[in-house]
């Protein structure tokens, strides 16, 4: 098979790296909504969250597309080879993609990084100088949001800061970029994995919202068995 055609058949290539950017753009979006809600705690939850996530989809869906057309553009300028039928992402998309892939998430992981650090810092402050009994009832429970995804901070530097730094600073070898690649293919999944469940873990309202999507589909399961039963006895 071509690159090219690798591209256009290989269901396990580009959803991996679009699902990387996807993942590491929504976390630094989480954790800005995080900053403006400790920033000013009195203004409108309902008002900042909106404006963050509309403004966090329209990014998501840009370096998405972006990612995709990175792919193809790097195909078209270092030649359609043939590859392995396998479509392995090293064959397919050569150093020049991952070094873009990599820097652009590793640069967006940091900047995760040092904005919740930005957020403690202000969290200090903002504790230290809190006034009135209503106001600070309001940072509290800011300040206990943002301390729950805390666990989600640690994961985002572990899981993804450290390998997509890795691989940028390991592509200008031919030697050490592929073997990282497939050392650092692990954490990276994992992050991928753990990250929905880390979320709805820690923010009551993605818990509420799961548990009712559970109770949903439990309560229309169990209609089924007893509807299925009824059927039988019948």
């Amino acid at each position: 098979m071509t690159r090219f055609q690798c591209l256009l058949q290989g269901v396990n290539l580009m959803p991996f790296f679009v699902g990387e950017t996807v993942g590491t753009v929504s976390i630094f979006f989480l954790c800005s909504e995080r900053f403006l809600s400790i920033y000013k705690p009195y203004q409108s939850i309902q008002a900042t969250s909106s404006v963050t996530r509309k403004v966090g989809t329209g990014t998501i869906l840009s370096l998405a597309v972006f990612t995709v057309a990175i792919s193809f553009y790097v195909v078209k300028v270092e030649g359609d080879q043939y590859v392995r039928s396998s479509c392995f992402g090293n064959e397919v998309l050569g150093r020049l993609f991952y070094d873009i892939h990599y820097t652009l998430n590793a640069c967006i992981g940091l900047a995760t990084v040092l904005l919740y650090m930005v957020t403690f810092a202000l969290i200090k402050r903002k504790t230290r100088n809190s006034i009135g009994a209503v106001a600070d009832i309001q940072l509290r429970r800011q300040v206990v949001v943002t301390k729950r995804l805390s666990s989600l901070l640690l994961s985002t530097f572990l899981l993804q800061v450290v390998p997509f730094f890795l691989l940028a600073l390991s592509t200008w070898s031919e030697s050490l970029w592929k073997p990282l690649i497939s050392v650092t293919i692990w954490p990276r999944g994992i992050g991928m994995s753990i990250y929905p469940v880390v979320l709805i873990a820690v923010q009551p309202e993605l818990r509420l919202e799961a548990a009712r999507i559970f109770g949903k589909f439990k309560t229309n399961t169990a209609s089924q068995v007893s509807s299925t039963t009824t059927q039988q006895v019948q």
